[in-house]
C-alpha cells in the first residue's frame, strides 16, 4: 500500500533559505530542478523525496537538517552542512545517494541503502570528501556497479552495520581516519573485475569485532601507501584473492583474529601477503588457506601465540625480510615445507612445528641470520640450510618428550 501524505510540494528548482521549520508527512516532488536548502535549520519527519528527473537532487549548504523516517528516491548533496538521518531509506537511486563535502557532518542511524547506483559508471552509495561520516545500525546492500562507502580526506565511523552484496568494494578509504566496529562486511565484489572488500589507501584506524567474509572475486582487507591499522577480535574468511594484503610501507597489527580459507593456488593468492611493510600477529589463527604468511621486500613480521594450521604451505619469507616467531603452533600444513626462507633474517623460538605433510621442517637459502631454538618437532624430519651464516638450530623431538 502506497504511503499517504498530508501535504505535497511540487519543487520547480525550489530554494529554502534562512528558515527554521519542521515538515511532517509531506511529499516533495522535484519536478524541474533541485530542492536547495541554504543557511537553514530544518527537520523532516515522515517525508518522501521523489525526482521526476534523475538529475534533480536535494542540495544543502551551511545548514543543519534532521531527516527522520524519510524515504529518498532522489540523491543528496551536502556542502558545509550537518545532517542526521534516522530510520531513513534510500532505494534505487541511479547515482550516489549521499555526497558530503567541505566539512560536512553526516550521521546515519538505522538506515537502509538498497540497489542504488548505475551501470554507466562506477560510483559509491555514500561518498565523503573532507567530511565526517557516522553510520550505525544500518544496511548498505545490493548496489549496482558501486562501492558501498567511499571516503577521501575524511573521518569515518561504522558500527553495527552490514555492508553486503555490493558490486564493488564494501569500503574504500583514501587518506582518512576510521573506526569499524561490530559490523558485517560480506559478499562484496564482482565476478568480472578485481575488488577488495575493504581497501585502505594512506588511511589509519581500527577494525574491531567485525566479520569480513565471502568476497566475490575479491581480496578481504588491503592496506596500501603507509596505511596503519589495528584489527582485533575479527575474522577474515573465504576470499579467492588474498585474505589480507599489506603493502607500500603500511603496518598492520592483528590480535585475537581468525584468518580462514583465503587464497587460491591457481590465482596465486594467499592468506596474508606482506610487501615492504610491517605486520604483528598475536593470539590468532591462520587456517585452511594457501600459504598462511608470505613476506617479501624488506618486510617485518612478528608473531606470538598463534596457530598456523592446515594451509597449503606454511610461512614464506624472502628478499631481506625479517621474521620473529615465539610460542606458536605450526601444524598440519601440507604440500610444501611449512617454513621456506631466502635472503632474510629469522628467529623461531619456543614453538611447535608438528605433523606437517612435507618431509622437511624448513628450507633456507642465503640466510643472513637463523635462530631456531627451544622448538619442538617430529622425529625423522629434516632441515635444509644452504649458503647461510649466523645459524643456530636446536630442535627437541616430539617422541623424546
Amino acid at each position: 500500500m502506497e504511503k499517504k501524505y498530508k501535504k505535497s510540494y511540487v519543487c520547480n528548482d525550489k530554494s529554502i533559505k534562512s528558515q527554521k521549520s519542521i515538515f511532517q508527512e509531506s511529499r516533495f516532488i522535484l519536478k524541474s530542478g533541485n530542492l536547495t536548502i541554504e543557511n537553514s535549520q530544518l527537520k523532516f519527519i515522515n517525508c518522501s523525496f521523489v525526482p521526476e528527473d534523475i538529475s534533480n537532487k536535494i542540495k544543502a549548504e551551511n545548514s543543519k537538517i534532521i531527516f527522520e523516517n524519510c524515504e529518498f528516491s532522489s540523491p543528496l548533496f551536502l556542502y558545509s552542512s550537518q545532517c542526521s538521518f534516522i530510520n531513513c531509506s534510500f532505494n534505487k537511486i541511479p547515482t550516489t545517494t549521499i555526497t558530503a563535502e567541505n566539512g560536512s557532518a553526516c550521521n546515519m542511524d538505522s538506515c537502509l541503502f538498497y540497489k542504488n547506483g548505475s551501470d554507466i559508471e562506477l560510483g559509491a552509495q555514500i561518498f565523503s570528501l573532507d567530511s565526517n561520516i557516522n553510520i550505525t545500525n544500518s544496511k548498505i546492500e545490493n548496489c549496482i556497479n558501486s562501492n558501498g562507502l567511499e571516503a577521501k580526506n575524511s573521518r569515518v565511523n561504522v558500527g553495527k552495520t552490514e555492508i553486503s552484496n555490493n558490486a564493488g568494494c564494501a569500503i574504500t578509504l583514501d587518506n582518512s581516519l576510521f573506526e569499524i566496529k561490530q559490523s558485517i562486511i560480506e559478499s562484496n565484489g564482482n565476478p568480472q573485475y578485481d575488488f577488495s572488500q575493504v581497501l585502505l589507501n594512506g588511511s589509519t584506524g581500527n577494525i574491531q569485532n567485525t566479520s569480513i567474509k565471502n568476497g566475490v572475486n575479491s581480496n578481504g582487507l588491503v592496506l596500501e601507501n603507509e596505511s596503519k591499522v589495528n584489527i582485533t577480535d575479527s575474522q577474515i574468511i573465504n576470499h579467492i584473492k588474498n585474505g589480507i594484503s599489506v603493502e607500500m610501507y603500511s603496518s598492520l597489527r592483528i590480535k585475537n583474529c581468525k584468518i580462514i580459507n583465503n587464497g587460491d593456488e591457481y590465482e596465486q593468492t594467499l592468506q596474508i601477503w606482506i610487501d615492504n611493510s610491517r605486520i604483528t600477529i598475536e593470539n590468532s589463527i591462520v587456517k585452511d588457506g594457501v600459504c598462511s604468511i608470505y613476506g617479501q621486500k624488506n618486510s617485518y613480521i612478528d608473531m606470538r601465540f598463534c596457530k598456523i594450521i592446515g594451509n597449503v604451505g606454511g610461512i614464506c619469507i624472502f628478499e631481506s625480510s625479517e621474521l620473529n616467531i615465539r610460542e606458536c603452533l605450526i601444524t598440519k600444513n601440507n604440500d610444501k615445507p611449512p617454513l621456506w626462507f631466502e635472503d632474510s633474517k629469522i628467529s623461531i623460538t619456543n614453538s611447535k612445528i608438528l605433523e606437517n605433510d612435507n618431509e622437511k621442517i624448513a628450507y633456507m637459502e642465503n640466510m643472513m641470520s637463523v635462530n631456531m631454538s627451544n622448538n619442538l618437532t617430529d622425529d625423522n624430519k629434516t632441515t635444509l640450510i644452504k649458503n647461510s651464516r649466523n645459524i643456530t638450530v636446536d630442535f627437541s623431538l616430539k617422541d623424546k618428550q
